[in-house]
């Protein structure tokens, strides 16, 4: 993200030193005040638009976010209705990070993985249980995470 008041070239650098799609613009305090696609950036250097512009003449105030306590169910459907590939995750008006369609995928892909009986261990769910997670990657069933041998030994 960038604050406000930033330059067209500021904000590029920072969209192409993160690898991101949109660059995320916040006030002094953090709050979140509009987006900047990656291809908005490329239109203004194409129209020859002086990089040292302000940020905001690119800037769209008309975001789609999602709060960071909405369940991966919820946000699926806002990326199939709209042409968002991420979304910025706000919190009473604050920036606090951002879900992309690959997050969902990748979010999904492990609760199915982890709701398969076949993925999943039939531990009961005692206190020892509690905190291991079972999936495709964590399948040995046959000794209990204490129980595991650090590696060389």
């Amino acid at each position: 993200n960038v604050v406000q008041g930033s330059t067209i070239a500021e904000a590029t650098d920072v969209l192409l030193l993160n690898a991101a799609t949109e660059i995320y613009v916040v006030d002094e305090t953090g709050r979140m005040i509009g987006v900047v696609p990656d291809y908005e950036l490329l239109k203004s250097q194409m129209a020859g638009q002086s990089p040292s512009s302000r940020i905001e003449s690119l800037m769209s105030e008309h975001v789609i976010t999602v709060p960071s306590s909405m369940a991966v169910a919820e946000v699926a459907p806002r990326f199939r209705e709209g042409w968002n590939n991420c979304m910025p995750v706000v919190d009473d008006g604050m920036l606090v990070g951002q879900i992309s369609r690959r997050d969902v995928l990748r979010l999904r892909r492990t609760l199915t993985a982890l709701e398969s009986p076949e993925n999943v261990g039939n531990e009961s769910a005692d206190s020892t249980n509690l905190h291991t997670l079972r999936g495709p990657r964590f399948l040995d069933r046959t000794r209990h995470p204490e129980q595991r041998q650090p590696a060389g030994s």
